[in-house]
């Protein structure tokens, strides 16, 4: 009966379906990330056994323990780190996977690790003796350097402080700190190799149109985390029917603001395309800026 009310609610209110969506959807790899996370600490945790899997560069390199290079990185070694950390990685895990798409956004957070951990290995090991962590913070730093610099301040006066005012984008800088500086150094360093390659990727052109993979496998591997994972983003969008015999009445969407223009520009995107985007989104600058950043 209760089964039968709900279904009775939920036809009746489109809204309350889209309502009910998982935060996560149009982001399985995310989600995916977030559950093998959490379960590794869990795992790890109960045998206390953090400092046989830590990333390590004296043991990767001198005792041929490489196992620390996957084990490192798979998940944070305390309790405050687990829930900061993730709460940082989903929150921006799922901002660039919606943006990018779950298949450039594999391949592009394997090519991170990648770079990432060459740098730590052969050039921070060598130089500073050791370097000891658990946790995946070259991912963070890379997100986090991707969030700096793609994400656009919508609001510069958010707030204020001691006469300074910061924008919306402030409160989030305060978690990524004390995620950054969780560890000191050894948290701050594997941070911005992550940084460092990420930026690699962005402006380097044979680093980033090697990220991509052949079709037969990307579809291969979508078929198979189609099982685990939820209905694709689309699938949240309710489908509201119009009453017959209406004519919609679309109204001229008014012309871009010029402080959002300049606000684009600013971004190193030319006037042409920040005006089409702004017309596209109808004004919506965050909506407009993802767009430029897709190519759209």
């Amino acid at each position: 009966v209760l089964r039968s009310i709900v279904s009775f609610n939920m036809q009746n209110n489109p809204r309350a379906d889209a309502s009910n969506q998982s935060w996560l959807i149009g982001a399985p790899l995310t989600k995916i990330l977030g559950v093998i996370t959490g379960i590794s600490y869990a795992i790890i945790e109960g045998r206390k056994s953090h400092d046989n899997l830590a990333f390590d560069t004296n043991t990767i390199l001198q005792d041929g323990q490489f196992y620390r290079i996957f084990t490192g990185p798979l998940t944070f070694s305390t309790s405050g780190e687990i829930v900061v950390g993730l709460c940082v990685l989903v929150n921006l895990s799922r901002r660039f996977e919606r943006e990018m798409g779950t298949r450039k956004y594999c391949i592009w957070l394997i090519g991170i690790g990648i770079l990432s951990i060459i740098m730590q290995l052969l050039v921070v090991g060598p130089l500073l003796g050791t370097l000891r962590y658990s946790g995946p913070y070259h991912t963070i730093g890379s997100l986090f350097w991707m969030f700096h610099t793609t994400t656009p301040r919508l609001h510069p006066r958010f707030f204020g402080m001691f006469g300074l005012h910061f924008s919306e984008k402030s409160i989030a800088y305060v978690f990524y700190f004390q995620m950054i500086l969780f560890r000191g150094l050894d948290s701050l360093i594997p941070c911005v190799c992550g940084m460092i390659a990420s930026q690699m990727v962005k402006t380097i052109p044979p680093l980033n149109s090697a990220l991509d993979v052949p079709d037969t496998l990307a579809s291969a591997v979508t078929t198979i985390m189609e099982r685990f994972i939820d209905d694709p983003p689309a699938a949240i969008v309710p489908t509201i029917r119009e009453p017959r015999h209406r004519v919609p009445i679309t109204a001229p969407s008014p012309p871009p603001p010029e402080s959002a223009v300049q606000q684009l520009t600013s971004m190193g995107f030319d006037r042409d395309s920040v005006l089409r985007a702004l017309q596209a989104s109808q004004n919506n600058v965050e909506r407009a800026a993802d767009r430029l950043l897709m190519g759209g």
